[in-house]
């Protein structure tokens, strides 16, 4: 047991900084503050979990049986926070409802002494099996809402297709999944450690997976801060095929103090645009940054920065771009298909195996072998 109060230790400590992260970055949208009430959660969670049992039946009777009401609040914390950051609906004094389940225990324990049998009304919420199920129902039901309203944001995604903006859309969709799997998790738990109590008490490792969610939320607001920190969309109800309007927020502008002219920066990218698809510099396994300046006649550093500014894309995603294309053309050829799809990926100008079949699913949505066995009528849609 010392290694699972170590596990949730970690875990406790974890999701009290990742709170203090989103709220220390101050974002302009009211979805992360549901985000940050859902990490909340979890940290009560972990942290009634590490507590004594006994010792919070003895001295906060009632804190302990809310922990058991926990798991009403993950669904429409997640549901708001998908919903508050990519629609214009704000939150108004209707969507209290939400939050009805878990108002009622409060409720309860506000006028009733706690160690009284519960009202008959309310009595589901006491009862563990019909507990556990009106929080399977909640945590089902809020999920698919939420997975709704990212399917109406992916299609907008789709159409315009900015280079920052898919994965954040790509990640929301992992994070509804990951967070249902997890939720319901511990709704499960909490009924078997009652019920069976003190028999299945090993069952309670399952709370590690709440540590684990939250290192890997932290992980990618570590490795991919574009995805907390881009993008509203305009209303994802709208009629037609509206693409929604982005914004983005950037605390301060990157190259505030460069003096690359407007002049200077078109040549630059005229000249790039010619080297990359005229002379197909992109082939070259070894091409860096610098070495494609000295071609240009610039510094390393204006040429990222024209990279940046113009194409909102790094220089090895706009060079593996183009390698991707050149493979897709050449899985797609009648000349190539006897080839190896690694000789084709080192013909691309790939040089690693690894990297080469994570850039082209990266890009495409499927692995190299998946996409060769595309119809090639189909193939060829996508090349045009």
């Amino acid at each position: 047991m010392q290694s699972l109060i170590f596990i949730l230790l970690l875990g406790t400590v974890q999701a009290a900084l990742l709170s203090i992260f989103f709220l220390h970055k101050r974002l302009h949208r009211q979805g992360y503050f549901f985000l940050v009430l859902y990490v909340s959660t979890i940290f009560l969670q972990l942290t009634f979990k590490l507590i004594s049992k006994a010792w919070l039946i003895q001295h906060f009777n009632v804190v302990y049986a809310l922990t058991y009401q926990l798991p009403f609040l993950y669904g429409p914390f997640i549901y708001l926070f998908v919903r508050q950051l990519y629609t214009k609906v704000a939150f108004k004094p209707v969507d209290i409802l939400h939050f009805i389940p878990f108002s009622i225990v409060l409720f309860h324990f506000a006028l009733v002494d706690p160690n009284e049998y519960p009202l008959t009304w309310i009595r589901p919420f006491f009862s563990p099996y019909l507990r556990l199920s009106l929080q399977i129902i909640s945590l089902i039901g809020y999920h698919l809402v939420a997975l709704r309203t990212w399917r109406n944001v992916q299609k907008g995604a789709n159409q315009s297709e900015p280079g920052f903006y898919r994965p954040q859309v790509k990640w929301i969709r992992s994070f509804i999944y990951s967070s249902f799997v997890i939720t319901t998790l511990v709704s499960v738990t909490i009924y078997y450690m009652y019920i069976y109590f003190p028999v299945l008490q090993p069952v309670r490792f399952a709370f590690a997976g709440l540590t684990i969610f939250i290192y890997w939320v932290s992980y990618s607001a570590l490795y991919q801060p574009q995805l907390f920190s881009v993008i509203k969309g305009t209303n994802v109800n709208a009629i037609g095929d509206q693409i929604p309007r982005l914004t983005i927020h950037r605390p301060a502008k990157k190259y505030a103090n460069s003096n690359l002219s407007s002049m200077e920066g078109d040549r630059i990218l005229l000249k790039l645009t010619e080297l990359v698809m005229k002379q197909k510099l992109y082939l070259d396994p070894n091409i860096s940054l610098e070495q494609m300046a000295t071609k240009i006649g610039c510094s390393k550093h204006h040429l990222s920065q024209v990279i940046n500014e113009k194409l909102s894309q790094s220089f090895y995603d706009y060079i593996n771009y183009f390698r991707v294309e050149e493979v897709k053309s050449m899985l797609a050829s009648q000349q190539y298909q006897d080839y190896k799809i690694a000789s084709i990926a080192y013909d691309a100008g790939f040089n690693s195996l690894s990297a080469f079949n994570e850039v082209f699913k990266k890009f495409i949505g499927c692995t190299p072998s998946a996409y060769r066995k595309q119809p090639a009528q189909q193939s060829q849609k996508e090349r045009v």
